[in-house]
């Protein structure tokens, strides 16, 4: 299934908080330690403040939003670290009924080319260790292990 990937809009709001419902409800069953039921996770004044920085995307298909990607552009440059520009991906999801159907994948190209395009130095994200779907669908795309964060409860 090929989609089309845009900045999100404003008139998004509810598809994408549809989505990001279903993710927030994936991430309480793994972790009900740590996250709690919760809905409208966002105001829209706060998705426009994103669309203004260029971190929100959506996928459509059909005139319907299926996927979601939050992204943040980070610059670091200390005496410590070596000067690295990085894409972070925050949040991406995709709609019960489309999983399975190629659009995480074409998301993440969708980045890779932003990375390109903008000179940026790698590409990052954070996963829940349960998400093993999640974790293996990275790996796929050539994500690799670089930290792990480990709790002490």
């Amino acid at each position: 299934m090929k989609v089309h990937i845009r900045l999100a809009k404003a008139s998004d709001y509810d598809e994408i908080m549809e989505i990001l419902n279903q993710v927030h409800a994936l991430h309480v069953k793994l972790r009900p330690d740590l996250y709690q039921e919760s809905h409208d996770l966002f105001t829209l004044e706060e998705l426009k403040d994103d669309i203004s920085h260029q971190g929100y995307y959506v996928a459509k298909e059909d005139g319907k939003v299926v996927g979601i990607l939050r992204i943040m552009f980070r610059h670091i440059k200390t005496p410590a670290h070596q000067e690295c520009r990085i894409i972070w991906i925050d949040t991406m999801g995709v709609a019960d009924g489309y999983r399975g159907k190629g659009i995480g994948h074409q998301l993440l190209c969708y980045v890779k080319t932003l990375k390109e395009q903008l000179g940026y130095d790698r590409i990052e994200l954070q996963v829940n260790a349960q998400n093993q779907h999640a974790y293996d669908i990275y790996k796929q795309y050539g994500f690799v292990d670089k930290s792990i964060i480990m709790e002490l409860s």
